[in-house]
């Protein structure tokens, strides 16, 4: 009676003890983007300065659990390509087909549950340095048109595994020096 009890006590604390390694245990949280919003602050025809005007651009998100890895959550893709293009003449250097991540600094959110970025960065310097996927972007214009302008932009992203590709068009808003 005694070695079934001990060994229904040893089974019990054996189970309890995998349980609770198997709950510790860290998944990975894998990212995939599903689709690409554009949010300007400017509503269609507004007048808005450039300085003021603000383009958040929103991914919504799914996501894969993989418990063979134990480096906590990513995006699944890499950024391949992504550009603003004015298909407007924007200034002198920035004509009609433009692409303007140049002229565009941008604060954002790497995955959810993330603050805020607040460090501005250039759009263009964080293509180039890091290729992450993000989860929202604010972009802001620092050169100023030459003149009032109605403007459109187009933002065309891809990621790594070619087959992840967004586009997205503006309304038309007027921006001003």
């Amino acid at each position: 009676m005694k070695k079934q009890v001990s060994a229904l006590i040893v089974t019990f604390v054996f189970a309890a003890l995998l349980i609770f390694i198997n709950s510790c245990s860290k998944c990975t949280e894998i990212y995939i983007t599903t689709v690409m919003n554009v949010y300007p602050n400017a509503d269609s025809l507004e007048i808005t300065k450039y300085n003021t005007l603000l383009l958040l651009i929103q991914f919504d998100y799914d996501y894969e659990k993989m418990c063979k890895y134990k480096t906590g959550a990513k995006w699944k893709n890499q950024i391949k390509y992504f550009s603003v293009i004015s298909n407007n003449d924007y200034n002198e250097n920035y004509k009609k087909g433009s692409n303007l991540e140049e002229i565009i600094d941008m604060t954002y959110q790497y995955k959810p549950g993330n603050f805020w970025n607040e460090e501005t960065v250039s759009l263009n310097d964080y293509l180039i340095s890091n290729s992450e996927c993000f989860l929202k972007a604010r972009l802001i214009l620092k050169t100023k048109p030459d003149s009032m302008r109605l403007h459109k932009l187009t933002f065309n992203y891809k990621e790594t595994d070619d087959s992840t590709e967004y586009k997205f068009e503006t309304v038309p808003f007027y921006i001003t020096p």
